[in-house]
């Protein structure tokens, strides 16, 4: 066979070299495989675990404002009775606000009267004898319920896996415009201007990082507004 130039030579030599890659050259680009494989994975894990994190810490935040949102709703309405004219009027002789007994409100449970409805256009009546007008707060194990007495015992869970709640009344002074805790609540329930709340909620699985529950607090200050300063 004859050939034009010395580049047609080795083109035909590359053409019929069979030996294929070494070993050596096998392992390298194994390794090399591995190495890549395990970043990849390693920045899997740490996404998914971040992941995991914020969710659990979002629905813990979400929990607690939503908590906070339906006690800071029947808080402020507290006490309310039927409409005089165009105002409503509230106060020691309205309808009750809050009730403290051994099984009503005390410092971790809430007990709450209103008068927001019951006539047949939806205005107020008169009583607390209406759906959520007679209302309870209370922990069950970890679950922070709302019981509502005048709609057949109806429960609705308001947060779970909540580890504190807790309740501080206060009274207010206006000649000093100050708010002073009332230190035993029973006897002096038509005192309370303002109702101090803290929660703290815990996460419903372990933190993949360090193994431990996560937890998160919210504290929040409500005033019931129907409730008037009375001389």
């Amino acid at each position: 066979m004859r050939y034009n130039n010395i580049n047609d030579i080795n083109k035909i030599d590359v053409f019929k070299n069979e030996e294929g890659l070494t070993l050596v050259e096998l392992m390298i680009v194994l390794v090399l495989s591995l190495v890549l494989m395990a970043a990849a994975y390693m920045s899997y894990q740490v996404q998914s675990t971040s992941s995991q994190t914020q969710a659990q810490v979002s629905q813990m935040q979400q929990d607690l404002r939503v908590a906070m949102y339906n006690l800071s709703k029947d808080i402020r309405n507290v006490g309310c009775r039927r409409n005089i004219g165009t105002v409503i009027t509230s106060g020691p002789d309205g309808i009750s606000q809050i009730v403290a007994t051994s099984n009503s409100s005390g410092l971790n449970r809430l007990t709450l009267y209103t008068d927001i409805t019951g006539d047949p256009e939806g205005s107020p009546d008169g009583d607390s004898n209406d759906p959520g007008e007679h209302v309870l707060y209370r922990l069950n194990g970890t679950d922070l319920q709302r019981f509502d007495f005048n709609d057949g015992g109806k429960i609705l869970q308001i947060a779970q896996n909540v580890q504190v709640f807790e309740l501080r009344y206060y009274s207010h002074d206006p000649a000093t415009n100050t708010f002073n805790e009332i230190a035993a609540l029973a006897g002096n329930e038509e005192d309370v201007r303002l109702i101090k709340i803290k929660m703290t909620v815990r996460s419903s699985q372990p933190d993949p990082d360090s193994g431990n529950y996560l937890t998160r607090t919210l504290e929040r200050r409500i005033k019931p507004r129907n409730i008037k300063e009375y001389n």
